[in-house]
Formats: C-alpha cells, structure tokens, sequence
C-alpha cells in the first residue's frame, strides 16, 4: 500500500469535491445544562425490531442498493434537515477489500479507510433513484479508495484548516453480541470500546436486527439530543420502506412522540376569557395591566401604552370621518408594524376592516371598494397614487 501512486486520484476527488467550500455544520447542544466538561465520549443507541430490518433489507434489494446505502442515504437526509444545506459532506468508513491491492481480500490486517461521501439533496427527488446515485458514488469511489484521507483533505477547497466533515458513518455486517452467543460465549455481553477523533460517529450493525449507534462528543452534545437524532434517523428509515415512491421532501422527520408534542401537547392554548367582550376591548385591559410590555415586534417594537395610543389617534380621526357602527373601512398596506395599530383602530371607532392587499390589481381594489360601500381606507403614502385613479374618490 505504502508503494501506491495516488496522484492518478487527485482529479477523481477533486471532481467529486468541487464546490464545496464550507463543512457540514453538526446541530450541537452548546447551551445545554447536560454537557459535560471532562473531554470524551459517549454513546447512545436502538435497536431497530426484526420486522423493520427485514423490510429494509428488502427495500435494498428491490432497489438495487445496499443497506450500507440506505443507511447513508439517511444520515445525508439527516444532517440536511438539520443545517439547512442541500449540498452536505460526511465520512465513511471502507473496508478496501475490493480495492486495486492486489490480494488485499485474503489479507491479515486493518486495511480501513474513512473517505468523504458527498450526498446533494434535491427536495423533489424521488427517493429509489437517488439512492441509486448514492450507491453509483460508492461504486466509483473504490479505484481510489486507498488514499489517505490527508490527501483529500489538501485537495478539496476547504480552507482555513477546517475539517472536510464532522461525522462519519460505519456499516459494519455483524454485531458482536450477535456473534458470540453461542457456545461458552452464550450469555455474554460484548463491549467495543473505541474512542473516536470525529464529534458525531453513526455505527450501523446487522445482526438478527439492524442496532444503530451514536457516538458523541460529550463536551459538544447532550444525551437527550442524540437521542432526538436517532429517533429522527429511525423514523426516516420507517418512511423509505412504508412508501418507497415518495419524494425526498416527503420523508418525515419528527417521531410520533414529537408530532404529538407539536400539534397537540403544545397546542392546547385554549383559555377562558370573556365571552361577551371585543377584541380590543381585552387589548386594552392587558395594556392597562402590562403598559410597558412590548406587544408587537417587526424589525423594531411597539409597547402596549404606544400600540394603544396609536390605535385611539386614528379611532378619533375616523369617528371624525363618520365611521362608527356598520362601517366598512378598507386596509390597504404593506405587512408590517404599521398595521396593527390600524387595525386595533377601525374595531375601536366600532366599525369592521376590510383588508386589501397592495398586490391586488386595481379594478379587483375598486370591485371590493363598490361592493362593500366602503368609506375610506387606512393606507400609507406610498400607495397614494394608486387611490387618486380610483372612483369614487374617498377621503384621505
């Protein structure tokens, strides 16, 4: 291996790393009262049922990949949902037996290398096809894949001596437990311990079920969020195998505990209020209670006193125009600020607002004036001109 020529490789990885320029940020628990000090790692796993594996293994083979593919096309999934990139970069471990040593596949020895995947993730994708992309770079990395991962690191444009990633995935086809329980082994537990240089290290094991296992940098993250992670990582499997012809943006990522938590532990705002008071009636009890509160917030902020007082100046100046009870006035502004007030206005003057989008062509804006008998409209002067080619004409 040592007597090996890798610069026939150089244009291989530099062709599968153009582009990328920044590594894949890793979501961390940095604010997190549960990280610890002492420098190290710990782990945390699942094991998914002997259903769910069979039926992914019988995923792959309908597909055309491997299990090892699948498994990274999840994490890729994965570390995507959580940076917010559609173009991430991570490792994998290789067994190189397959590789251009010759003999290397009756060797004695530890013949690894970890090399970087690059997965891209086009939301409307469909999910076998990608996978089979992903496969095909694995395919077309085993040339090359004995070159030192220094080499690729200093050929990619990753500057600044940053890594190329920050988390790596093994697929390994056994698992040791599994192995050993046989014979005098039987009822033994068997522990690897390893101590890894990456923060976030994914171990798939095969054995009678498929175990995934994290392993985390404990200075970095927090048990509860890795756990989170495999859920996540468990939940996304479930999905490729339940439907196999979705899109990439399909695959859901939140397990049924957190959905439950979303949409209806989080949800359940219900209060009591008064039943026979307006809104802006109980607006103004709370800004009498909190005055000094911030209520609203759009690039600056408005205060309870100062929303109300807003709200009273235009109620006065539209009772003055005659607007009370059974009123229509018109809201013709841009989203901002500038619109609560008016709104909290028209209710207190006691009449109803109509809200017109600056968007809407301006016969749809005069149809709805005409139809509604609107009065007037609470705008801004930068939509003046738009008011002074409609009739009929209505008071500023």
């Amino acid at each position: 291996m040592q007597q090996q020529d890798f610069s026939a490789s150089k244009s291989f990885w530099q062709q599968l790393l153009e582009g990328f320029k920044n590594p894949t940020p890793l979501l961390s628990a940095q604010a997190s009262s549960q990280l610890q000090t002492e420098a190290g790692h710990d782990d945390a796993e699942v094991r998914l049922s002997n259903e769910l594996t069979t039926r992914l293994k019988c995923f792959a083979d309908q597909s055309q990949v491997t299990l090892n593919t699948i498994v990274q096309g999840a994490w890729g999934l994965l570390l995507s949902r959580y940076s917010g990139e559609t173009d991430v970069v991570f490792g994998a471990t290789r067994a190189c037996r397959k590789s251009t040593v010759a003999g290397a596949e009756s060797m004695v020895g530890l013949l690894i290398n970890t090399l970087p995947v690059r997965v891209k993730i086009d939301p409307e994708a469909s999910l076998v096809p990608w996978l089979k992309a992903l496969r095909s770079q694995h395919v077309a990395i085993r040339p090359h894949e004995n070159t030192p991962l220094v080499a690729v690191q200093t050929w990619s444009e990753i500057s600044g001596g940053a890594s190329l990633f920050e988390s790596i995935v093994m697929f390994e086809t056994y698992d040791l437990n599994d192995r050993f329980q046989q014979g005098g082994w039987q009822n033994r537990e068997i522990r690897l311990l390893e101590q890894p240089s990456f923060p976030i290290v994914l171990i798939a094991c095969l054995g009678s079920a498929l175990t995934l296992k994290i392993s985390y940098d404990r200075t970095r993250f927090d048990q509860a969020a890795v756990q989170r992670m495999l859920g996540h990582l468990q939940t996304m499997l479930e999905s490729m195998v339940a439907d196999p012809s979705q899109k990439l943006t399909d695959l859901p990522l939140l397990t049924a505990a957190e959905r439950h938590q979303l949409l209806s532990e989080w949800n359940d705002t219900a209060a009591d209020y008064a039943q026979d008071t307006c809104l802006h009636e109980l607006f103004e009890a709370r800004a009498k209670q909190t005055p000094d509160a911030i209520a609203v917030v759009c690039g600056t902020h408005l205060t309870y006193r100062e929303l109300n007082q807003q709200a009273n100046q235009l109620a006065h100046h539209l009772k003055q125009l005659g607007i009370g009870a059974g009123s229509f006035v018109g809201v013709y502004m841009n989203r901002g600020l500038e619109m609560i007030p008016a709104l909290l206005g028209i209710l207190k003057a006691g009449g109803a607002y109509i809200p017109l989008e600056p968007t809407f062509p301006n016969a749809r804006v005069q149809w709805i004036l005409e139809s509604l008998s609107v009065r007037c409209v609470v705008s801004q002067p930068v939509h003046r001109s738009t008011f002074e080619k409609l009739q009929p004409q209505l008071p500023d």
